[in-house]
């Protein structure tokens, strides 16, 4: 059995979807699709000829990439079905791949899905790529014609659609006889017998962006698109879809484990100070902070109708939001009382997650109540803050663009009034112990004026960490972030300007604690240029020199996908390069809207091409199936990380996402054993598992070098699995 790994990604930049095909094809020895779109780009391919670009790119909201693919110059951009195949290829003679035959299969895919979304294209002589033929559907209709494209659904309706007929550029007058039009475009590159790049589909793309180059240097020949010539709007899933499906049965993969990220994103998912700060396009369906001139992103060939999954705002207004700041409190006296109380801070259920495309629905059997906690600065609750100002926690928060979002994921809230209140199940119960190393270890910690993730995140192993093996994790650049993630206890109010004797200070504390094993970690700063990289890349070199023989580990944010600033932090050469991808791809949106999964293993992706030791994390619990994690991993080993924890979900406050189900001990036991056949070096799979936990004997395995293409492999892997709250060890922080 033979399985295509595909995925929907959003929309993606172009130089970022390029690192993750790089890295898929370098490290992975599977067979993945990757379904986006781009932002406006234009690409020159290795035969391409600076004359067929016309503009100045950023006049037209665009950029230029030079890229390793064949072919000359096309556009790619919103609207636009882009597909990476990145697949092994058969052997043709002496060892070598039949590109050309493998060019010719893609045109068979492209007809054939084309052909099950009711249009009739075909290759055209001397030319690659597919083509249509005849005036579009809505060009017809304006003319008085009946709409007569064979295959066409909605031939013979008369019923023109707005702004769809654009005729081909250089044709003349609309009606005129035309000659093919161009509504796919194909240029790959096969190295080692891999693919990469591949086909562009024009959905509903915006045509006159073509009007600017010459579409793969033809000028004699126009470009068009799926809804141009079918004259009715097409939903972009359906494209995918079909497009996904005749794929495998070209290539003859028996199994299709697809996985998408949302398909649609709204401005108001992300934090209030994402939305401000206007963060670069990049991740999921549109990019954070990237949205159309109406505020509602169309990904789906329809635009949300008012008021269409809009949220009670009435009830947000009444109850969820408080206008005057949030109140800051004692951070340890709230952990001590949450853990004494078998370590909860909420816990609330849903009684049964729907899951679309026929994802099994769980049984949860394990619960417990919501508590009234403040919520910490979440921004479905509070408003933008300045620094230092105070207000009331509300006791009635509800997280409704939270719930909302889970809900359009596929997992169901329980009804008001239902019963979802049940205890916490026993492996899941840890005991405060407040004396001894961890009262020290917090002296400590508030003599240097540090801040730990430890306190920060509600971690429930730091009385075991702190008391027992004075190991604790630094969390740098202050102690708000700039995001609203639905997992995260971390205050999201407005940041103040980073400490610029942080770094110093934890070297201090790394020396004084006479640490072998540091991990520094932080929030995300959007509001600085550079993500907080020279920051981290500062206080890795004053743990140097205060500490030579100490090894560090960083746990860093995406930076904003940026490539300098990523640089910044791998110049400055971890010991571990550590990024957690924290949910699977279909929860991205619910749980950390303002972030993506694409650029999270992109950024991954391009640690491990920097040469440095990879690590990330997953929780579970928030409402994912077996299968979806199992895609997590299989990319997340493709893309080169090497070092993996997993561990349970808790819901930090009322204001939170809730814990959808309690995954069992065993179950996590079998997580970690299917991580080892997939090459992990090292895995930390348990209910208390957390980001830090074994970080010192993961630097071990890391030092060791994976297989990156046996993924059978399990004899150098470390697979530790802890069944027991009692039984947890060195336990880093959540994230």
């Amino acid at each position: 059995m033979t399985t295509l790994h595909a995925r929907w990604l959003g929309r993606v930049p172009y130089r970022e979807a390029w690192a993750l095909q790089r890295a898929l094809h370098q490290r992975s020895p599977v067979d993945h699709l990757l379904l986006l779109e781009h932002p406006h780009v234009y690409t020159l391919g290795s035969r391409s000829s600076r004359e067929h670009l016309l503009v100045d790119p950023a006049l037209v909201g665009a950029e230029c990439v030079e890229v390793d693919r064949g072919g000359d110059i096309t556009y790619h951009g919103p609207g636009q079905l882009v597909a990476y195949p990145i697949i092994t290829l058969p052997e043709w003679r002496g060892g070598m791949t039949d590109v050309v035959r493998y060019v010719r299969d893609l045109e068979a895919v492209l007809i054939a899905a084309l052909a099950d979304l009711g249009q009739t294209a075909f290759t055209e002589p001397g030319f690659t790529g597919v083509w249509v033929d005849g005036r579009p559907a809505a060009v017809a209709a304006r003319a008085g014609a009946p709409a007569a494209v064979a295959g066409n659904p909605a031939a013979g309706t008369g019923v023109p659609a707005a702004a769809a007929g654009n005729p081909a550029p250089g044709t003349g007058v609309p009606g005129a006889p035309e000659r093919p039009r161009k509504i796919a475009a194909i240029g790959v590159k096969v190295s080692r017998g891999r693919s990469m790049h591949g086909i562009a589909l024009n959905v509903s793309t915006d045509l006159a962006m073509f009007d600017h180059i010459v579409p793969c240097g033809i000028r004699d020949r126009g470009v068009t698109s799926l809804e141009a010539e079918l004259g009715r709007p097409v939903e972009m899933r359906a494209v995918a879809d079909a497009f996904a499906h005749r794929f495998a049965e070209r290539f003859g993969h028996t199994e299709v484990a697809r996985h998408d990220v949302a398909w649609r994103i709204r401005p108001e998912d992300l934090s209030a100070f994402s939305r401000l700060a206007q963060t670069p396009a990049g991740a999921e369906a549109g990019g954070p902070g990237v949205v159309d001139a109406d505020g509602v992103r169309e990904l789906d060939g329809g635009r949300e109708a008012d008021g269409v999954r809009e949220h009670d705002r009435a009830r947000e207004l009444d109850g969820a939001r408080e206008h005057d700041g949030l109140r800051e409190h004692d951070r340890a006296r709230e952990h001590d009382r949450a853990h004494e109380h078998g370590g909860d801070r909420g816990g609330r259920e849903a009684d049964g997650v729907r899951v679309a495309d026929g994802v099994r629905e769980h049984d949860r059997d394990h619960g417990r109540a919501n508590e009234s906690h403040p919520t910490r600065g979440r921004a479905d609750a509070t408003p933008l803050a300045e620094p230092g100002s105070r207000a009331r926690p509300s006791s009635r928060a509800q997280p409704v663009r939270l719930l909302g979002r889970l809900a359009e994921a596929g997992v169901v809230e329980p009804d008001e009034g239902r019963p979802a209140r049940t205890e916490r199940p026993e492996w899941m119960r840890v005991r405060a112990r407040l004396d001894g190393g961890y009262a020290e270890m917090k002296r400590l910690v508030g003599d240097l004026g540090l801040t730990t993730v430890c306190e920060e995140a509600g971690c429930p192993n730091i009385y075991e960490c702190w008391g027992e093996h004075r190991t604790a994790t630094f969390m740098i650049l202050g102690q708000r972030c700039t995001r609203a993630c639905g997992f995260c206890l971390v205050d999201t109010r407005r940041p103040g300007p980073p400490d610029a004797g942080e770094p110093h200070q934890v070297a201090e504390a790394v020396v004084r604690l006479g640490l072998a094993h540091v991990v520094i970690t932080c929030v995300a700063r959007d509001d600085l240029p550079d993500g907080g990289a020279a920051h981290f890349a500062a206080t890795i070199a004053a743990v140097r020199e205060r500490s030579p023989a100490t090894t560090v580990e960083v746990l860093i944010s995406d930076v904003k996908g940026d490539e300098a600033a990523l640089a910044t932090i791998f110049e400055a050469r971890p010991d571990v390069l550590n990024h957690n991808l924290e949910t699977v791809a279909r929860l991205q949106r619910a749980a950390r809207p303002s972030a993506g999964y694409a650029r999270s293993l992109v950024v991954l992706a391009r640690a491990a091409d920097a040469g440095l030791p990879t690590k990330s994390g997953l929780i579970v619990g928030m409402g994912e199936t077996v299968a979806e994690v199992h895609a997590a991993l299989v990319d997340l080993r493709g893309v080169g990380v090497g070092l993996l924890t997993v561990g349970q979900y808790l819901q930090p406050t009322a204001a939170h996402l809730p814990v959808v189900r309690w995954w069992h001990p065993d179950e996590f036991a079998a997580l970690g054993e299917l991580a080892a056949t997939l090459g992990f070096a090292h895995v930390e799979s348990g209910p208390l598992v957390r980001s830090s936990y074994h970080a010192k004997a993961a630097v071990a395995s890391a030092s060791r070098p994976a297989a990156t293409t046996d993924t059978t492999a399990t004899t150098d892997t470390t697979v530790t699995v802890t069944e027991h709250a009692t039984d947890a060890k060195d336990r880093g922080p959540a994230r």
